[in-house]
């Protein structure tokens, strides 16, 4: 499945990139999530539908090449070529991180879900002060 950047899809992170279906978080919540917030999170939970800025969609593609790099590796690869391997993996996830809090993905999420209790850590505000 193409990877695909989702509000929401654990309540403490206001967008992710993710290749599993959102069925199969729905279902997830379903069984595994308390009653009382099954509602907001299967309401709070969808695919990004705006225009995803050009310096995120570089971040995304710069890391699905660290990905296929690390996978094409043969198993007889030399320790130190993995550790490089797998630290510039880390590099493009930490880049992408940072890109994805930038205030245009802020200003996105407030046009997409204006109703949204996002409060900049949890979808669960009221909850998270308890």
């Amino acid at each position: 499945m193409k990877p695909r950047l989702v509000w929401h899809y654990h309540h403490r992170i206001l967008v992710e990139l993710t290749d599993e279906p959102i069925r199969r978080r729905n279902a997830f919540i379903e069984c595994a999530k308390p009653q009382e917030e099954r509602a907001e999170r299967h309401r709070r939970l969808r695919c990004v539908r705006g225009p995803v800025p050009t310096f995120i969609v570089k971040a995304i593609k710069a890391l699905r090449v660290a990905e296929k790099v690390i996978e094409k590796m043969p198993d007889n690869t030399l320790e130190v070529t993995w550790r490089r391997a797998i630290n510039q993996l880390t590099r493009k996830r930490f880049a992408l991180t940072h890109a994805l809090r930038k205030k245009t993905m802020l200003r996105l999420h407030a046009k997409e879900c204006p109703d949204c209790p996002w409060d900049g850590h949890t979808i669960f505000p009221r909850k998270a002060r308890l």
